[in-house]
């Protein structure tokens, strides 16, 4: 609930009044952090260590230097000095790794694409380094106010996130609501909240939208001042709470617009799983540093908050992060327990396929095929079905819904079952769901060109598409599908595709991906793999001249004219162009 720079007199007590899973946040002072936890044992704390300047490096490779670098200070705790250089690393839940990305449209894709690959070294040096010794999670992203978290991120902390081990990485946002003479403008129609204070969930809809599903801190927020007329304007980033324009110094106003953001934080929360940490007001005050004096909360202020907040809302830990005992099966016959033992079913998820009625055996038999792949899901043709229950977590996946019929199956679940948390359309149609790389695409053959130089292989021309990018550049699954070989030359022999591994997909279609520097270790055939996961990395390895990634698909009977089913991946991929 509050965001402290720096020790102010008698903050303990606003800590000792604040409910469970409240979250407080404090920049370099893993003393104070580890003090908090005595005074309330049910705070969450987030731990900011201070960098400057904040430039990451350009590549995934150069950030993974930088993070293994800069995450070492957090382990030795060389920050720290004086009697805070014993405090073990247990003082805090969460570590936030930098203090904020902007992500706007001013900023270069060069720069846009710096701090993706940022948080993504981070992310990976963290959870495959420290995370399982430590049990400390990590917050990225810290997207300013008004901006969007890159979805790449988004993908890669949806990744590492399972909530049963306690594994729940966080991206991080600044809840700023811009405030004039004591109003907040745009509350009536929700854009405020929409494109301002709450934009972190409009993030998540787009998120789970694409299958994505995210946990989020709130690591800056508070009033803010701005200039010019709603709905066009500008913030002003130094005028806080006290500004003679925003609340004047006035604490019962600002608790007033606190309860604005605050109803409509928990009631999001509330119906999304616990996802997202109280807000983090901004901020205790340096009186050697005037920039932010505006923001100022001490005492007894601190005190008021508090008070003010607690009978608002309670947080919950997020649904899930407890399950119940799995007991060792036993021989039949067995009594059934007289009691309900464990814990109740709402502590329970479900993920349901809803087939259309009209299918025919060999299309439900597909849907049926990947759900099993995909582990512990549902498939039926009964809406009602899918939506029924008292479960807190709750996927409905309707396959080969016409889009004119999209918006009314959308308000029929929102009206019979709202609990239904994630409503997915998914279509017969095959087609990649994303690029098959990261970063800026770059097409430097397509499908058929230079037939001369291929006719010693039998083929009317390139069999594939090459997407020239530097050496080192992640490949990324485009579509779910199952890995069915993955050839290393190393130990594998020469191959004209270099290292290079291939899925299969639904109805039979199959990806390649070309001459790769490395592929990863934990790619193994047999695996199945979702949208997002990286297979390896860009290479030049194999028949090829210069760094690039081949992609080739195929599909029985193949293009007219072409061997082996070879057919053009571009009709496959073009909608992504348009979106």
């Amino acid at each position: 609930m509050f965001h402290f720079r720096y020790n102010v007199p008698n903050w303990p007590e606003a800590i000792r009044k604040l409910p469970p899973h409240y979250a407080i946040k404090a920049v370099d002072n893993v003393q104070m952090l580890a003090e908090a936890k005595a005074y309330n044992p049910g705070i969450v704390r987030i731990l900011r260590h201070y960098t400057n300047p904040q430039t990451p490096g350009g590549t995934y490779q150069e950030n993974r230097v930088i993070a293994e670098e800069w995450f070492e200070t957090f382990i030795d705790r060389t920050y720290l000095e004086g009697e805070t250089a014993g405090v073990s690393h247990r003082s805090t839940e969460y570590a936030e790794d930098w203090n904020e990305y902007g992500w706007d449209p001013s900023q270069s894709q060069e720069t846009k694409d710096a701090f993706a690959w940022w948080a993504i070294a981070a992310l990976d040096v963290w959870y495959g380094k420290y995370w399982p010794d430590l049990g400390t999670n990590l917050c990225v992203g810290n997207v300013s106010i008004g901006n969007d978290c890159d979805i790449r991120v988004a993908e890669r902390v949806a990744q590492y996130t399972n909530v049963s081990e306690g594994r729940i990485p966080r991206i991080g946002y600044h809840s700023y609501w811009p405030v004039r003479d004591d109003v907040i403008p745009g509350v009536e129609n929700g854009k405020e909240w929409e494109y301002y204070s709450g934009r972190f969930t409009r993030m998540d809809r787009q998120f789970r939208e694409q299958g994505l599903h995210v946990h989020w801190a709130l690591t800056e927020a508070g009033a803010i001042g701005y200039h010019g007329e709603w709905p066009t304007i500008g913030l002003n980033p130094n005028d806080g709470w006290r500004h003679s324009d925003v609340h004047n110094g006035d604490i019962n106003a600002f608790l007033e617009s606190i309860r604005y953001f605050m109803n409509r934080w928990s009631l999001w929360n509330t119906q999304h799983g616990h996802r997202c940490l109280s807000p983090n007001l901004f901020d205790t005050y340096n009186y050697n540093d005037p920039a932010w004096a505006e923001f100022q909360i001490l005492q007894p202020d601190l005190n008021t908050i508090a008070d003010f907040v607690a009978p608002l809302y309670h947080p919950q830990p997020p649904t899930g992060a407890v399950e119940p005992p799995v007991e060792p099966p036993v021989e039949p016959p067995v009594e059934p327990p007289t009691e309900c033992e464990g814990l109740p079913r709402v502590q329970y998820g479900r993920v349901f396929n809803v087939v259309q009625q009209n299918a025919s055996l060999a299309r439900a038999t597909t849907i049926f095929s990947e759900a099993w792949k995909r582990g512990k899901e549902t498939v039926g043709a009964s809406y009602d079905d899918a939506g029924i229950g008292d479960l807190d977590n709750i996927t409905v996946r309707v396959h080969d819904e016409p889009p004119e019929n999209q918006a009314n199956i959308r308000s029929w679940f929102a009206i019979n079952y709202p609990k239904v948390n994630t409503l997915e359309f998914w279509s017969e149609e095959f087609k990649l769901l994303r690029w098959p790389l990261e970063g800026a695409i770059r097409i430097t053959q397509r499908f058929g060109e230079n037939p001369d130089d291929y006719a010693e292989w039998n083929l009317p021309g390139h069999d594939g598409m090459d997407f020239g990018a530097e050496e080192g550049t992640p490949i990324v699954v485009p579509v779910p599908g199952t890995v069915y070989r993955v050839h290393n030359m190393e130990t594998d022999g020469y191959h004209n595709y270099g290292n290079h591994v291939r899925l299969e997909h639904i109805d039979g279609y199959k990806t390649i991906y070309g001459h790769m520097s490395e592929i990863l270790e934990d790619v193994k055939v047999g695996d199945y793999v979702n949208t997002g996961a990286w297979l390896g990395f860009v290479g030049d390895t194999g028949n090829s001249f210069g760094s690039h990634l081949h992609f080739g698909m195929k599909r029985p009977p193949g293009a007219q004219g072409w061997p082996y089913d070879f057919i053009d991946p571009w009709p496959f991929m073009q909608h992504l162009v348009q979106n």
